[in-house]
């Protein structure tokens, strides 16, 4: 047999612990708008290989003096085709006092074949002044070391649908540890455990 007893009381002291340990289940879809700006910063220390390539058009100026060292190796030969007008004395041919001088004169045809070579090795400064548009072309991979703090400022507005929740342990802390309550209880005990 069971006996079977209803207690109420308006005045219950309750104590609580300091924390509880719960669990939270999230069931159903959540939909939220989220509003508002958000401030980040981004660190960035990183090494990275662009590839620089293509043509890129560009106006150039310089005005440099740039030392030449020339070298100039030439072989040849003059030809001669001239007559030679001679105008002298017997004296020209034969030093002697023994013997009068005679007048010379003759036209002479010269025709030869001169041999002539030349090497020689020169020291020059070669003046440039240049001023013109050109193209620069680039095929190379850079390699640019970024060590900087971006720090952008989004804009927040957007609807937010979360779908799946995972189950997220928490532990609660009690503010106020001791509280009142008002209890009724109904309490069924077996007559065994009831002595007269």
């Amino acid at each position: 047999m069971v006996a079977q007893f209803t207690t109420k009381t308006s005045h219950v002291e309750l104590g609580l612990p300091k924390s509880l340990a719960t669990s939270i289940e999230l069931k159903q879809q959540i939909n939220a708008h989220s509003t508002g700006r958000l401030s980040t910063d981004i660190a960035v220390d990183h090494t990275i290989h662009p590839m620089l390539k293509g043509k890129y058009p560009a106006q150039l100026a310089f005005k440099t003096v740039v030392p030449v060292k020339v070298r100039i190796q030439y072989n040849t030969f003059v030809l001669v085709d001239d007559v030679l007008s001679l105008d002298s004395t017997t004296d020209l041919v034969y030093q002697k006092k023994y013997l009068p001088k005679l007048p010379i004169k003759l036209d002479l045809p010269l025709k030869l074949k001169v041999p002539f070579k030349l090497d020689q090795e020169f020291d020059l400064m070669v003046a440039i002044d240049f001023n013109d548009h050109v193209i620069f072309d680039f095929n190379e991979l850079l390699n640019v070391h970024v060590k900087h703090h971006f720090r952008p400022v989004l804009d927040i507005d957007d609807d937010i649908s979360l779908n799946t929740v995972s189950a997220v342990e928490a532990q609660l802390i009690n503010r106020k540890q001791d509280t009142n309550a008002q209890l009724k209880a109904t309490v069924d005990i077996p007559l065994r455990n009831i002595s007269p």
